[in-house]
């Protein structure tokens, strides 16, 4: 079409009004011109101007032929369809409003669940070539089934120098332990995460101010890069801190960057990033330590066989470890990044998204349903109108089209509202954070997620307004017209299909509702499952010592002492409990027995003060607990839990029996075992929907093997909300640069722990899905009042028209 053409069609568009006066203008000098010839040929004016407009034909169809030539025909008859829905609509304002709001709920909940499944699946994690990246894990050859676990730093620098696979090969501690900074004077607890010089460029991420970690600064002493929110939050923004110096337990360390904001890995709390040097722990000891090994993989390369080579590269990496290491039983497992980022979140998170995301599109699929039911029933009382219609011209198929952009009208303006509702439920669920999302995933409506709202209207509208529309196809118009079959044919179908149109809908609500029952169920059962200890009146908070004020056992052990001491004195304080998870995963050797192949197992190490048991409330089976004189010169002692005692020694009695964690020819004393306690379950990370079945257990005393950190107990005789200032007061007047931290109930810890666990299956998922659903309840029973009030108006039609 020439571009001559397109304008002067545009133009005509555009001047609608003007362009019919003109058509107007000219049919009426064409009747006049032939009314004229008429008249000379000797008829009447009033005949002559009769036969004219005869002989003219239908001023309609000419008109229409008019669109037809200007080629916008189509676009008029949608605007007039639309102009006479929203007639319609505006007759009908409560039909309109209940149905807009059913569709914006559906429209809304799926609005809302994609865009959090496009931030956690579908959007490409924040980093550089994300889909090249990957994470390793350790994997037991024996238990595969066993949760994945770090790997040695030996293995990381084997794979770091020789690896052909990676074109980086970094690492980082996915988690670590909390550390005390000094800043101007003022002490306070921050959560410092160790990582190689290449982290944050295997990232492809730059520094917001100075700069990341480079080679030249393993030589350079203690460098940091700070967090953006640590920065503004805790330091408060200042602009001289790149550059300057920190404290971090009692070593000088040089500020080199901040991170932008909005930077987020594992852990996300962590508030700063330390640089692993020649002088750790971790190159000092590469066999003792582990950690978490991040990847590139080159071009090409694939996970299964850059795996096969981190494997060969392993046992090299420990050819030289003792022939009982459990590193020996490890073998690298490769996964790509987001797929770990996502299982670190919640073990089933994943799941639990598609699962979620099937919920809501059967509340959209009863929204439709509801919606098509109230349409279909509206139909039924315009079958007198859509025949009139047809007999005046309009063919079935412009009837269809009628109808379908009533039932498009009423999806786009759901949409419309729906997103509305979407945004808000985001915003509140970015705010709230009621589960926990994967790393550096920021969940918004974004315009992938308003391309899928607009595909949901268009299927909403199909799907709710195909059904009337067929139904209006097929209306009898003779019948109809005559009011002869009223409640005859069309009513038994219209019936009918509103009979099929609940058996749906009851489908959809019965599946929803099972699920949301077995949910349920398994939430009140994990809610309702002995814990082997009293949750109530036990008030806890986190306490670490500096190695460097407190460097050896003594040292702990009489600060440990003196504070249970002035906590006993407080008031409603009943009992003052202190523990240390010491160690996990630990091999145990039964003196008198064959020692255990490997140094790795499934016990658990505990130490606990004295008055631990009596604090948790976990009863003591057999045997005695432990005493003030169990010290460090005398005989090594240990209680362990009735799992322990059930597994390693059957029916026989463990009072008085040795037992040694790791390898017997290990270093760690010979254990006499003075007590058996009761089992106490936990949530772990990985453990989602159940309490985790309690495993081995062994209880040192913290007078024989005092760590840096312990967990504080205080039972006390209300919740003991209030003894937070004190026990502050009381930790400050024995060393004021030791900051308590994480103070907070049992019960607390207890439910938020459950909580994390839950929403792995979704639980807080569905319970932010819980007021739509409740709407979309209500607006089901509003919709079926309408629905019953057409049927009654249909049957009081029938009744009417056999009576006459």
């Amino acid at each position: 079409m020439p571009t001559q053409n397109l304008w002067r069609r545009l133009l005509a568009l555009l001047n609608q009004r003007q362009r019919d006066a003109d058509l107007d203008e000219e049919m009426r000098l064409h009747i006049d011109l032939r009314a004229a010839k008429l008249q000379r040929e000797g008829l009447a004016p009033e005949d002559a101007r009769r036969l004219a407009r005869t002989r003219f034909g239908n001023t309609t169809r000419v008109r229409e032929a008019s669109e037809d030539a200007w080629g916008w025909r189509w676009l008029t008859d949608v605007l007039q369809d639309l102009r006479y829905a929203a007639r319609l609509f505006a007759k009908a304002p409560i039909f309109a409003a209940v149905a807009i709001t059913t569709l914006a709920l559906g429209i809304g909940a799926n609005t809302a669940m994609f865009s959090i499944i496009h931030a956690v699946l579908l959007r490409p994690l924040p980093y550089q070539d994300a889909d090249r990246l990957v994470g390793v894990w350790g994997q037991h050859v024996d238990r595969p089934q066993d949760v994945p676990v770090f790997t040695s730093f030996r293995a990381f620098q084997e794979w770091h120098r020789h690896s052909r696979s990676f074109a980086q090969v970094e690492g980082g501690m996915w988690a670590g332990a909390g550390q005390t900074l000094l800043w101007k004077g003022v002490a306070q607890r921050v959560l410092p995460i160790s990582v190689t010089a290449g982290f944050f460029s295997l990232l492809g991420v730059e520094a917001a101010r100075g700069r990341t970690f480079e080679t030249s600064d393993r030589r350079a002493g203690c460098t940091v890069v700070l967090s953006d929110g640590f920065w503004k939050n805790r330091l408060g923004g200042s602009a001289d801190v790149v550059g300057g110096s920190l404290t971090l337990n009692h070593q000088a360390c040089t500020v080199i960057g901040i991170m932008p904001q909005g930077f987020e890995f594992y852990p996300k709390a962590a508030d700063l990033w330390t640089l692993i040097t020649p002088e750790s722990p971790f190159e000092r000891e590469p066999l003792q330590f582990s950690i978490g090994v991040f990847g590139r993989l080159k071009p090409n390369v694939s996970a299964a066989s850059a795996q096969a080579e981190l494997a060969i590269l392993h046992q090299q990496a420990v050819r030289d470890a003792p022939r009982d290491s459990g590193w020996r039983q490890i073998v690298p497992v490769v996964n790509p990044l987001q797929q770990e980022f996502t299982y670190l979140a919640g073990g089933n998170l994943r799941t639990a998204l598609v699962v979620l995301f099937a919920a809501v599109v059967c509340v959209l699929l009863i929204a439709c349903v509801n919606v098509a039911n109230l349409q279909l029933a509206r139909t039924a009382e315009r079958e007198r109108e859509l025949a009139i219609r047809a007999t005046l011209g309009s063919g079935r198929s412009r009837l269809v089209r009628q109808l379908i952009t009533e039932s498009m009208i009423l999806a786009v303006l759901g949409a419309a509202l729906g997103t509305s509702l979407a945004i808000a439920g985001v915003n509140w669920f970015r705010h709230a954070n009621p589960v926990e999302l994967p790393a550096g995933n920021a969940v918004t409506v974004n315009w992938a997620v308003l391309l899928f709202t607009g595909s949901l209207a268009i299927l909403a509208g199909l799907l709710s307004g195909l059904m009337p529309a067929r139904k209006a196809s097929r209306t009898d118009l003779n019948g109809v017209l005559k009011e002869t079959t009223r409640g005859g044919t069309s009513g038994a179908l219209a019936h009918r299909t509103t009979r099929l149109f609940i058996i749906a809908e009851v489908a959809l609500s019965v599946t929803l509702l099972a699920g949301a029952g077995l949910l349920i169920q398994s939430i009140a059962r994990l809610s309702s499952v002995p814990l082997g200890f009293r949750t109530d009146h036990l008030l806890t908070a986190q306490l670490s010592l500096e190695t460097s004020s407190y460097p050896d056992l003594p040292s702990r052990a009489a600060f440990y002492e003196s504070l249970t001491s002035k906590l006993r004195t407080l008031p409603g304080v009943q009992a003052v409990g202190m523990s240390s998870s010491a160690a996990r995963n630990l091999a145990l050797a039964v003196a008198g027995r064959a020692a255990p192949k490997t140094t790795l197992g499934d016990v658990s190490v505990e130490d606990v003060n004295q008055d631990y048991l009596a604090a948790m409330g976990i009863p003591l089976l057999r045997g005695r607990p432990f005493e003030t004189t169990d010290r460090e010169h005398t005989q090594p002692v240990a209680i362990v839990n009735d799992t322990l005692a059930r597994r390693y020694f059957r029916n026989e009695a463990p009072i008085g029996r040795h037992i040694k964690l790791a390898a017997p020819d290990g270093e760690s004393p010979w254990l006499t075992i003075v007590g058996t306690a009761g089992d106490v379950k936990g949530i772990s990370l990985f453990n989602t929907m159940s309490f985790g079945t309690p495993s081995p257990l062994v209880y040192r005393p913290l007078t024989q093997s005092a760590g840096s950190s312990v967990q504080i107990l205080l039972r006390t005789s209300d919740t003991g909300v209030g003894l937070a200032s004190a026990l502050q007061r009381e930790v400050s007047a024995l060393d004021g640069d030791v900051p308590i931290h994480d103070v907070r109930t049992m019960e607390q810890k207890i439910s938020e722990s459950m909580a994390h666990a839950v929403s792995s299956h979704a639980s807080e998922w569905l319970c932010w899905l819980g007021p739509p659903a409740g709407g979309d309840r209500d607006l089901r029973n509003a919709v079926g009042v309408g629905v019953a009030s057409h049927a009654r108006d249909w049957c009081a039609h029938g009744v009417g028209s056999a009576a006459t």
